[in-house]
């Protein structure tokens, strides 16, 4: 059984933090946390179509009711097009919201085709971007050569729990970008798409800079280091109470 975190269990988790100091902790998604252990945000257009609490369909309105809460921290915003201009005139729209917003923009179209146009567009406007939905080594080498000498503000969200999935170590695409841009400070690494919390320590070792929680993955974090005989014996515990509803 997994315990929802609670105050006491955000207490044993901050005297944990050492163990993820070498890594920004963002939240996925529109519920605010103050615990001091989420330094950022992340959305996207499917989580602000599912969070209702905001009752609205305008995608300003849910921001901007946000972004008053959230003390300044990184928030990236996804644009809703999929040609160039509107993705250009969506991005400028979104970026004029707050100082602290990153516009994420996915690598390729929904054809396949690199946003070359719409990058260096935004690059050239002095906009930080999040170059999101990076799957392939081609796709950083094309980034690479997108964004070299450049000083914005980047993040490169490589989707590594969906890389998983297909069976491949998403380890050695993070490893390798983030070798790539070792000595780029305005460039950041991030572990999107998490499954599990032991992705944090994946992620960690890769040397990722960021790693963005899910809900469900945030209310584990009190699971870190759990001591694994107590764990089994409240599974089974689960198991004994679940099975009382049952008839033989």
């Amino acid at each position: 059984m997994v315990k929802f975190l609670n105050l006491n269990n955000l207490l044993i988790i901050k005297k944990k933090m050492n163990q993820l100091s070498n890594i920004k902790l963002f939240y996925d998604g529109l519920d605010i946390k103050n615990d001091n252990l989420i330094q950022g945000y992340t959305t996207n257009p499917s989580l602000l179509k599912k969070h209702i609490n905001y009752n609205s369909n305008s995608y300003e309105k849910i921001s901007k009711l946000f972004l008053e809460k959230i003390d300044n921290l990184p928030i990236s915003f996804e644009v809703l097009s999929n040609d160039n201009k509107n993705m250009i005139n969506e991005a400028k729209i979104i970026s004029s919201w707050g100082d602290n917003i990153y516009i994420k923009i996915p690598i390729i179209d929904i054809n396949g085709n690199y946003n070359i146009n719409t990058i260096q567009s935004l690059l050239n406007e002095n906009i930080n971007i999040n170059i999101t939905c990076v799957f392939t080594k081609d796709q950083i080498n094309m980034i690479q050569k997108l964004i070299i000498h450049k000083n914005n503000k980047i993040i490169i969200s490589i989707f590594s729990g969906r890389i998983a999935d297909t069976g491949k170590n998403p380890m050695d695409l993070c490893i390798y970008t983030k070798n790539l841009f070792q000595k780029d400070n305005n460039i950041e690494i991030l572990w999107a798409s998490v499954r599990e919390i032991y992705n944090i320590f994946q992620a960690i070792e890769s040397k990722c800079d960021i790693i963005t929680l899910p809900e469900n993955i945030y209310q584990k974090l009190n699971c870190i280091d759990k001591n694994l005989t107590e764990f089994s014996k409240e599974t089974v515990q689960q198991f004994i109470t679940d099975g009382k509803s049952l008839i033989l």
